[in-house]
């Protein structure tokens, strides 16, 4: 997905997701699939992947940042800001370390233009 295949990422994850459908990361699997659907610009289906993750894992992180960012490119600022804010209360150190602290030379494929879509979510540095 980070090497620019992001499709057949994605099916290799679905795939992945088929087989295993116990796997203790399947939320952080759930997620990716969201963060590359956000990396090819279909922001609406990255959200709508990123509210599935949400709804089965309320409390994991990485999907509020991506629904986050995507209502943000979609300028629907105030379900982005309410997303940020959730973001905030449930994890305050995950929300610092991939967007406050994170160098941005880690994942920097993504890192980039999710901060990006976050500052348009309404979030200031």
């Amino acid at each position: 997905m980070y090497s620019g295949h992001r499709q057949e990422g994605r099916e290799a994850l679905q795939q992945f997701l088929r087989l295993s459908p116990r796997d203790p990361a399947r939320p952080i699997r759930l997620s990716q699939i969201a963060a590359s659907l956000y990396l090819d610009g279909d922001y609406e289906r990255a959200a709508r992947t990123a509210r599935q993750v949400i709804r089965q894992y309320p409390k994991h992180p990485i999907a509020y940042r991506w629904l986050a960012a995507s209502l943000g490119q979609l300028g629907r600022t105030a379900e982005a800001e309410e997303a940020l804010q959730t973001l905030r209360t449930i994890s305050p150190s995950s929300f610092d370390m991939y967007v406050r602290q994170r160098p941005p030379q880690y994942c920097s494929v993504e890192y980039a233009p999710m901060l990006q879509g976050l500052r348009k979510a309404g979030w200031k540095e």
